[in-house]
């Protein structure tokens, strides 16, 4: 499919219901890379002879088939290079990042609430879609009906990128959920996989890749938060000691733990010590929240897997499917697809990642030996 090129001024999301300024039939490649939870952009490269060549300028909206399964997605233009020749390279973001720079106005009180993903946005939308902001024009659903606590905190003014996408705050985060953006909808959900696919180690996988990682745990937990004090300025209360995570790891690292967010408003008196007990009693349960619902492993392979002629057979696959890398000895490993590089022209994958797969040491180096068979 060749992509569609639109008008960089649009007051609506009518307009992208029509063919806009027609087809840029030279262009030569369209590729779409997306990461589970996270980028979203695309890199094309033009021809100077394409009739539309005049028009694609920073700014303008393209339309353009992004993976198999979803209809063509909304781009906008971002950056523009020009060779000798008059040939354009030009590279953008999906529409939904528009969404994502939106977000909250300064809050005077600490939202914090226990809810669903869904009210929470509605809750934060309510706050600034009464305002006159740019690029009103999207639509926020979840399927995930569980609740949990989310909090903002005092005076802070957010973006959507941040409360969706934080690693360890975000709504992503919070909720263990799966991003799936279709042009103007934002969709939080519980799992966005659909299919299973099964590769064989040695037919379809030539390459093995371990990297071995103790750097991503913490066996310790410092919090803290900043304060107001009774004379009105800003103090940093601490936990008297860190709290024990109870990992048993060769390495003791200190997580410090911000939980500004997390506090109701309590004014502290450093010469009195009025207040500090409580802040602290605020602070052991942020702690025990964190650990709670925080899964840690002092040591994980990163098993990477390259595809000889899978890609082919993966055409209808789509981000986060299940992977189950079969072994002929009867051995399984399981991960998921967390990136994909899709040409729009060729309607096909170029490339597909397959995310990181945790293990204890001992269990992978077993099956590293039956590989080696």
């Amino acid at each position: 499919m060749y992509p569609l090129l639109f008008n960089s001024v649009q007051d609506s999301t009518e307009s992208f219901n029509t063919n806009g300024y027609g087809f840029i039939t030279e262009c030569t490649e369209f590729l779409v890379t997306e990461e589970r939870n996270g980028i979203y952009t695309f890199e094309a490269k033009i021809k100077s002879t394409d009739r539309l060549i005049d028009k694609v300028k920073n700014g303008a909206y393209i339309k353009a088939k992004a993976n198999s399964q979803d209809e063509p997605q909304l781009f906008y233009i971002e950056k523009i290079e020009i060779d000798k020749y008059g040939d354009m390279t030009v590279s953008g973001s999906h529409i939904s990042r528009l969404f994502f720079q939106n977000g909250t106005v300064p809050m005077y009180f600490n939202y914090s609430k226990k809810d669903t993903p869904a009210s929470i946005i509605s809750d934060l939308q309510y706050e600034v879609w009464y305002k006159d902001i740019p690029y009103n024009w999207f639509e926020f659903n979840s399927n995930i009906n569980l609740k949990r606590e989310f909090s903002l905190g005092f005076n802070s003014a957010e973006k959507f990128e941040n409360i969706l996408l934080n690693d360890e705050e975000g709504l992503t985060s919070v909720f263990k959920a799966e991003l799936w953006c279709n042009n103007f909808t934002v969709n939080l959900l519980s799992s966005r996989g659909k299919g299973t696919h099964r590769l064989i180690f040695g037919s379809n996988i030539s390459e093995f890749k371990q990297i071995n990682s103790t750097n991503e745990y913490y066996t310790h937990i410092m919090p803290f938060a900043r304060c107001e004090t009774t004379e009105g300025k800003e103090v940093t209360v601490t936990a008297t000691e860190p709290y024990t995570t109870n990992l048993n790891a060769v390495f003791k690292k200190t997580y410090l733990f911000d939980c500004t967010s997390k506090i109701t408003k309590t004014k502290v008196n450093p010469l009195t010590g009025l207040g500090y007990n409580d802040v602290r009693n605020m602070l052991k349960d942020a702690v025990e929240e964190y650990l709670k619902n925080t899964e840690q492993v002092t040591e994980y392979v990163n098993i990477t897997v390259t595809l000889e002629s899978e890609l082919a057979n993966l055409k209808d696959c789509g981000l986060c499917d299940k992977v189950i890398v079969l072994h002929k000895d009867g051995s399984e490993i399981e991960s998921k697809i967390t990136k994909t590089v899709y040409d729009s022209i060729s309607e096909k994958y170029t490339e597909i990642g397959i995310g990181e797969v945790n293990f204890k040491m001992s269990d992978f180096l077993k099956i590293k030996r039956r590989f080696r068979r």
